[in-house]
């Protein structure tokens, strides 16, 4: 049986969480009634280390489109679109003691779409607005597509402010195996709950704190990931699936502190802390800085040191066989260092209605389980 490489899983997981930090970023003004976003991205992981059986370093490249339209004097439609291409390494060669699956295939380049679109309701004078959408995601061998809807209100005015709001999505999924069987449809359901509280202390002093709340159910293990088993002898001698179970608490709460001293500069430092009933552990250190430069231009700063407790179902080298296992280097520990930057380039011609914003960011991060990687990206935005 071929192995197909796991790295497309991988990407989602890194890349989609690091998309939306440099987008939430970039969107400290409020969103103009027109928006059109355009941007590139560049990310490449390495592998030293962990896993000998697996290979976990890719190269990956998108393009993003991102678009809001006025629907009335207070709704609006938002849509967006990222083509990107995942090459992988090689897949690892497996030893001939494995007698269950053999390599005939790195399978190296995949090509993945996906797209989005929402509406914005506000109900009113209520102060909630109701965000009905759907997406989808197809690439070889892996396709999802669901619907998206969240509600959200914001409470309260002058120093203080909380924002509540609560997502759900609901997804059918189908997904090759590992071994390159097709598996049957299954479903992915997602609850979120989450409170945003910003406390302004001073004309200098910002804080604020934020709750997540999160339940899922249905698939969440990954396919593509195989656990290696091994003899007493600490031999590997054959290939399984990975099993976790379909259900999934979480919470998160992450506190932020900010200092102001001039128009357009700040301190910051962000702490994060984690936990979920899988067992896995995660506390995060984030401390910040942004400087205005020439020209209106700002260029913004930070480092993020963050230590991982790995979920109770990771085994390393099982020889008896668990019932619920991984090997997903991410659900185990690790200790991570994480730099980047930011620069925002404001171009607003005077006495025109149209406004642009050039970006440009940059990422690293180095784990000492021997994964480390670096991204880039670059972008435009216009808003009229």
């Amino acid at each position: 049986m071929p192995v197909s490489p796991g790295a497309s899983a991988r990407a989602g997981r890194w890349l989609l969480p690091l998309l939306a930090a440099w987008t939430a970023v970039v969107q400290a003004e409020p969103p103009a009634e027109h928006r059109l976003a355009l941007d590139l991205y560049a990310f490449s992981q390495g592998d030293e280390g962990g896993d000998p059986y697996r290979s976990e370093g890719f190269a990956y490249q998108a393009f993003a489109l991102d678009l809001q339209l006025p629907l009335g004097e207070s709704n609006a439609l938002r849509a967006n679109g990222a083509l990107s291409l995942i090459d992988n390494d090689p897949v690892a060669e497996l030893p001939k003691t494995i007698d269950n699956a053999f390599v005939v295939s790195a399978s190296p380049k995949l090509l993945v779409l996906d797209s989005g679109l929402w509406v914005d309701l506000r109900a009113g004078d209520s102060g909630w607005t109701f965000s009905p959408g759907a997406y989808y995601h197809h690439q070889d061998g892996f396709w999802s597509g669901g619907l998206d809807l969240s509600a959200r209100r914001g409470l309260f005015d002058g120093n203080s402010a909380l924002l509540l709001t609560y997502s759900f999505r609901g997804a059918i999924t189908r997904q090759h195996h590992w071994d390159g069987t097709p598996r049957e449809f299954d479903h992915q359901l997602s609850h979120k709950l989450l409170a945003s509280w910003t406390q302004y202390l001073s004309r200098s002093w910002l804080g604020s704190l934020v709750l997540e709340l999160a339940h899922q159910n249905g698939q969440l293990a990954t396919p593509l990931n195989y656990v290696t088993v091994f003899d007493g002898d600490g031999v590997p001698i054959r290939l399984v699936d990975e099993v976790l179970p379909r259900r999934r608490e979480r919470a998160q709460l992450v506190a932020r502190a900010r200092y102001s001293p001039t128009v357009g500069s700040s301190l910051g430092l962000d702490a994060s802390g984690y936990l979920d009933d899988w067992g896995v552990s995660h506390a995060s250190l984030q401390p910040n800085v942004e400087l205005p430069l020439l020209h209106d231009l700002r260029l913004r700063l930070w480092y993020r040191l963050a230590v991982q407790q790995g979920t109770r179902y990771f085994h390393e080298q099982p020889v008896e066989l668990p019932v619920r296992r991984t090997q997903d280097s991410d659900l185990g520990r690790f200790t991570m260092h994480t730099p980047g930057f930011l620069v925002i380039v404001p171009l607003r011609p005077a006495g025109g209605r149209l406004g642009w914003i050039v970006r440009l960011s940059g990422y690293g991060f180095y784990r000492d389980d021997g994964l480390y990687a670096a991204g880039g990206n670059l972008g435009v935005e216009a808003s009229w």
